[in-house]
């Protein structure tokens, strides 16, 4: 499901060439820390994970709130689930 997540997600403003600061952190990274801190996982094996710092999850957290990314991907997840439901109905044994 990545590339259609990945879709939806705002992209990022270029970096400055003459401060370029950090080259920011993978997305898929920064969501499957923000998905293992929404499911109460303890908050400092982030970054022992490899997930990026807890203000990394944060500010994408917010960024992407804030672009109606978590909005749109219940959408297409929810449509994609209806989809499946519809078919598995049609197809199922009597």
């Amino acid at each position: 499901m990545w590339p259609e997540i990945e879709s939806l997600l705002p992209p990022r403003p270029p970096r400055q060439h003459r401060f370029p600061g950090r080259k920011p952190f993978d997305d898929r990274k920064v969501l499957c820390g923000i998905l293992f801190v929404l499911y109460g996982a303890l908050s400092g094996r982030r970054e022992e994970l490899g997930f990026g710092s807890r203000m990394t999850c944060w500010r994408r957290l917010r960024d992407w709130n804030d672009g109606g990314v978590w909005q749109r991907l219940h959408k297409v997840l929810l449509g994609k689930l209806r989809a499946a439901t519809r078919w598995t109905m049609r197809w199922r044994p009597r």
